[in-house]
């Protein structure tokens, strides 16, 4: 499915590195040539008192633009690594949706993501596994001014939880209990803390705020908080936050990386196989957690008996 368009897209980041390279040796010569050329004129006197210090500044300014690395387009091979990606995983669909609005009401009402102004949708992905809906999105949330709020990817998962009213679990700390990078960015929680007093090692990462605290001490058995260790072992030291509420288990993860993006368009290197386990990477979110959820390990696919 993507060898076919390998060859071409190969060339055309051929040639555009090949013009990056030219314009860095252009660029190159003129922070050198424009200093020297300055200097020159402002010793020949004259006009030169003028134009000496026009060429080196011309000179510098020139050369630092031409010198900047742009990345290449990497467009064609993200939409074909991840067509490629859904075939494979098989019952996932994606869309392209940053002029489609698509609401987060529910995360926000859960505090897992700040209030914001707007909502910018990247990237959509809708699928099933183990017998579970889910769908999985890279938005970026902004304030007023446009100010960047949030950006990473937000995850709604259907669950057979019964659970009566809301409740928002913060990973807001590491395993020494210091407080992660951007945690004090999360949004407002519903309700008010609970506290497990039977599982303090839990509190050392966590936090807990629910509406219905006797419904939110039944819905995380044991079970359920060893879940969400594992979770936060996986996905290492990023401040998210997860929730229950409408039979639904949402999931925030903030990230400041550009998601499903080749990461060879920036080093300028073509690497599709490299991408597309990046993007298959990516996209492994949701069947972590729900394979977490099922008590298996994400990482071997068996039955993990600590869950």
């Amino acid at each position: 499915m993507v060898a076919p368009a390998l060859p071409a897209l190969e060339e055309q980041w051929r040639r555009a590195r090949s013009q990056w390279l030219w314009r860095r040796r252009l660029g190159t010569a003129l922070l050198l040539a424009g200093p020297l050329l300055g200097v020159a004129a402002l010793l020949a006197g004259g006009y030169g008192l003028v134009l000496g210090p026009l060429l080196a500044v011309g000179g510098l300014a020139c050369g630092i633009v031409l010198r900047r690395r742009t990345d290449i387009d990497g467009k064609a091979l993200r939409e074909l690594l991840i067509a490629a990606a859904c075939a494979h995983i098989g019952d996932l669909t994606y869309q392209r949706v940053t002029a489609r609005r698509v609401e987060f009401d529910h995360h926000g009402e859960l505090g897992l993501v700040p209030a914001f102004a707007s909502a910018l949708t990247e990237d959509y992905f809708q699928g099933r596994y183990r017998d579970m809906g889910f769908r999985l999105i890279e938005a970026e949330l902004r304030g007023p001014g446009r100010r960047r709020l949030f950006h990473g990817l937000l995850l709604e998962i259907a669950t057979d939880h019964v659970f009566t009213g809301r409740i928002s679990i913060a990973h807001r700390r590491d395993e020494e209990g210091r407080p992660l990078t951007g945690a004090a960015l999360l949004g407002t929680p519903p309700g008010a803390p609970v506290v497990l007093r039977t599982d303090p090692m839990f509190h050392r990462r966590f936090d807990i705020f629910a509406d219905d605290e006797e419904s939110a001490r039944a819905l995380l058995t044991p079970g359920l908080r060893q879940a969400l260790e594992h979770l936060a072992h996986h996905l290492g030291d990023a401040a998210w936050q997860a929730g229950f509420a409408w039979g639904r288990l949402l999931v925030a993860v903030p990230d400041t990386r550009a998601f499903f993006e080749p990461v060879s368009a920036r080093t300028m290197v073509f690497d599709p196989v490299a991408d597309g386990h990046q993007v298959l990477e990516d996209l492994r979110l949701p069947y972590q957690i729900i394979d977490i959820l099922h008590r298996i390990d994400p990482e071997t696919g068996k039955r993990a008996r600590a869950l």
